[in-house]
């Protein structure tokens, strides 16, 4: 490993933090549709190639955070042993995630920024819910096989993000709360409604 390395890994690091802070505040101050990739790069003193070198759109900064937990999630889920049951990686997974510390500032101040722009509404919804269950129900199939069929495996997934989701947001209302305490308590609803009608 170059000694140099560690540098380098820091002042990557805050570029993309810098980039992250300017953007949020200009979405917070102007709004996010009428703010422009070429106000954030001047406000973060870089350039309109390192911005790209980072995100791919402005929208891309502004989910930044949520799409890096996503991205956790599902390498942990490719990472979990292949006869485990899809349903014990999938909360493994969900619950490890919940005992990552959420900024819940930031968090409060993207709902904001969400709610003030007509072009983004629809977007959490696709980002959070529909892409990244199509993620997670891609990994899961792969280790099913034929076994577990995508529908089953994709109601799986949508009612563990559900539980995940609940946990999170009774989080944000009260920081004092546990995710993961929260989500297991989710978690123990829905089984224990699922198991009422059977």
């Amino acid at each position: 490993m170059s000694v140099h390395q560690p540098a380098w890994v820091a002042r990557t690091a805050q570029t993309r933090a810098d980039i992250i802070t300017s953007a949020l505040a200009l979405f917070r101050r102007s709004g996010f549709d009428a703010t422009t990739v070429e106000q954030i790069v001047d406000a973060a003193g870089v350039g309109r190639r390192t911005f790209f070198r980072y995100f791919p759109s402005k929208e891309a900064v502004l989910f930044s955070e949520f799409t890096a937990r996503q991205a956790l999630v599902v390498e942990r889920l490719r990472g979990r042993p292949d006869d485990e049951p899809p349903l014990e990686s999938l909360v493994a997974v969900l619950r490890s995630i919940s005992d990552e510390p959420i900024d819940t500032e930031r968090a409060e101040a993207v709902r904001r920024i969400v709610a003030a722009s007509p072009s983004l509404r629809d977007r959490p919804q696709r980002i959070f819910v529909d892409e990244f269950a199509r993620e997670l129900t891609h990994v899961l199939s792969q280790r099913t096989g034929a076994i577990v069929s995508t529908v089953a495996l994709r109601a799986l997934v949508i009612s563990a993000l559900g539980c995940i989701e609940a946990a999170t947001m009774a989080h944000l209302r009260n920081p004092q709360l546990s995710t993961h305490t929260l989500f297991d308590e989710a978690l123990d609803a829905c089984r224990s409604s699922w198991s009422a009608l059977s």
